[in-house]
């Protein structure tokens, strides 16, 4: 309680607190801290706890009302910063309004330096008071108080805690017959319930979603009914749902927050818009609206949002072959997130920095983000939040030849919560079947293949392409390049490459040539081959992509050879030399050698090679 910045202006006051604080320092409890000075110190702790246990509860009641209107007095221009002393005072004194008020603007305050575990203690205590309340300000205030420390459980990605906050707004609004409280509540239990999370429930969701938008409807409240359409929009995206129907969802929430110039659901909306178009192959819509989202996002002051929308720029910028620009928009979204400890957002830029690496053959930076991402997502709680990084150290393991520890990573990502959003399970389903088939078990490939209704989500992408789809087309070709189904494997990729081709990502675009490559050797036109291949390697050039380039190359030199254009094979074959030594170089040592002992890389790397 030291202070030498101001005297307190009403005598009234300072006369009040100095007969408290002489009646202490008679006792010999304090001692004063300065001559001129209205506070005093403890001799001992002990003799804080003596000295307030002396005191009638009344007495203490009073001295705590005396102590917060000296801070009010004192700091008046600085009340944010003692908001939470006075309103531990406020409440010792028994005075619930301003407990109420200093609660409210603690958490506020916490909130705004996304310092959530404060903000949720004062949120908290502001609740105890404010349910006490029963009138109508009493009720738009617990409204505003539920939503807020919900917010910030949520920041802190405890989303269990977040609903169960929810369940308890919505069960006092049904207790207090609040309609207006109930569709708020209602809102609240169906967004915790559609995103991404430990806490996401497809059918729960989308019951509170439609129980919103009849009451949504029935008080005209079209604000209300924006939100709930973006919920739908959710509920549509992440659930294996019709793209096309999300979209109308999300077009039809936007429409309504543009009319009513709702800007920050106009973020929401759009932000989720980006999954719509992305699942549709439309990727300069995605891009279009993730970048005006972005720019809503940085006018509200949005951090946590922010970094998200950028990990979704960056994802774009990946699926180009735009390394360099995904490199600068994911290690943005990671710093902003570190700024204010969001380990969601951390978790998403670190596996979008993974992804990136992957690809340019720089496996020890790809396994570090990863690992990264797993220790924040344990960290977190963030299991269900729709990452699946074991699943991304299977595949990086697969590449470099440990086959053994990557089946192991993928059946751990099998067992965790990610996996029950559809496309995490499709897409960890295609990973094991082409690990088996490198295992050489064909009959487990094939289960591995089933299990996963793969063929299903095939058929499904004719309407919905995810950025993970074309892992299952290369798990359908090499399943049937395995049993030498070769206009198959063409069919697939010729399918495969045309969409790639038309929404402009082509990271993928290099392996799917690879593959029709090999089927076109087993149909032996080998002329076809040739300029395949060729296309590929100028498409993994282009962009940077080492991961399959080498393959590329090794095939390519191989033909080459076979056909007597040896200074062509020669060339494929040096270069084919210059990427392994990259991607060795850029591995973790065990991980190095079991690259290098690959039979196709000592085929390439043996001296007078022809492959």
């Amino acid at each position: 309680m030291k202070s030498k910045s101001r005297r307190i202006p009403k005598q009234s006051v300072r006369e009040k607190l100095d007969v408290q604080l002489a009646q202490l320092e008679t006792a010999q409890l304090i001692r004063r801290a300065a001559e001129d000075e209205p506070v005093g110190e403890f001799r001992h702790a002990l003799t804080q706890d003596a000295a307030y246990d002396s005191l009638l509860k009344n007495q203490r009641r009073e001295l705590h009302q005396l102590v917060a209107a000296s801070y009010e007095e004192l700091y008046a221009d600085h009340l944010d910063e003692y908001s939470a002393v006075l309103a531990q005072h406020y409440a010792q004194a028994g005075d619930d309004a301003n407990t109420l008020k200093y609660s409210v603007r603690a958490g506020d305050a916490a909130a705004l330096i996304y310092a959530n575990a404060e903000a949720v203690v004062h949120y908290t205590r502001a609740l105890q008071v404010a349910k006490h309340e029963g009138e109508t300000e009493g009720t738009t205030t617990l409204r505003e108080l539920f939503i807020k420390r919900g917010r910030a459980l949520e920041l802190l990605s405890h989303f269990s805690e977040a609903s169960t906050n929810y369940d308890e707004m919505y069960a006092l609004a049904r207790a207090r017959g609040d309609r207006a409280f109930e569709l708020a509540a209602l809102i609240a239990c169906a967004t915790i319930r559609s995103i991404p999370g430990s806490a996401r429930d497809e059918s729960q969701g989308r019951a509170f979603a439609e129980q919103a938008l009849n009451l949504a409807r029935e008080l005209g409240d079209r604000a209300a009914e924006s939100k709930i359409l973006w919920i739908l929009l959710l509920l549509s995206i992440y659930t294996g749902g019709d793209a096309h129907q999300a979209l109308q969802y999300g077009e039809q929430s936007l429409a309504i927050a543009r009319e009513l110039n709702l800007l920050e659901q106009m973020g929401y909306t759009l932000h989720d818009l980006f999954v719509a178009y992305t699942y549709l192959g439309e990727m300069d819509q995605a891009r279009a609206v993730r970048v005006e989202s972005s720019g809503i996002w940085r006018k509200l002051g949005n951090k946590p949002m922010l970094a998200e929308s950028l990990s979704g720029l960056a994802l774009i910028s990946f699926l180009r072959g735009e390394f360099d620009q995904a490199l600068s928009l994911a290690e943005e979204g990671f710093q902003i997130s570190v700024s204010i400890a969001n380990l969601g957002g951390q978790g998403f830029s670190g596996y979008s920095l993974a992804l990136i690496y992957n690809e340019r053959g720089e496996t020890e930076l790809a396994i570090k983000s990863v690992e990264d991402a797993i220790a924040i997502i344990q960290f977190g709680g963030l299991e269900g939040n729709g990452l699946s990084p074991y699943g991304m150290l299977g595949a990086i393991h697969a590449d470099l030849g440990d086959l053994s520890q990557a089946a192991d990573y993928v059946h751990r990502a099998l067992e965790r919560p990610s996996s029950r959003l559809f496309f995490q399970r499709m897409w960890l389903a295609a990973l094991l079947t082409r690990i088996e088939l490198l295992c050489g078990n064909l009959s487990a490939a094939e289960a591995a293949f089933r299990d996963g209704q793969v063929v299903a989500s095939i058929e499904n992408y004719s309407r919905l392409f995810p950025p993970g789809a074309p892992s299952l087309y290369f798990a359908a070709a090499e399943l049937a390049l395995a049993r030498r189904e070769y206009n198959q494997v063409i069919e697939l990729i010729d399918s495969l490459v045309a969409r790639l081709r038309y929404a402009r990502t082509h990271v993928a675009i290099p392996e799917a040539l690879y593959l029709k490559a090999k089927a076109l050797r087993g149909q032996q036109q080998l002329d076809q081959v040739r300029a395949t291949l060729n296309e590929a390697r100028a498409e993994a050039q282009a962009i940077g992509v080492r991961r399959k380039l080498w393959q590329i190359l090794a095939m390519l030199a191989e033909i080459d050879a076979a056909g007597g254009n040896k200074e062509e094979a020669q060339v494929a074959r040096v270069q084919a030399r210059e990427v392994i030594d990259y991607i060795a170089a850029h591995a973790p040592a065990g991980l190095r050698t079991k690259f290098l002992n690959l039979p196709e890389v000592n085929a390439v790397m043996k001296p007078g090679s022809s492959a």
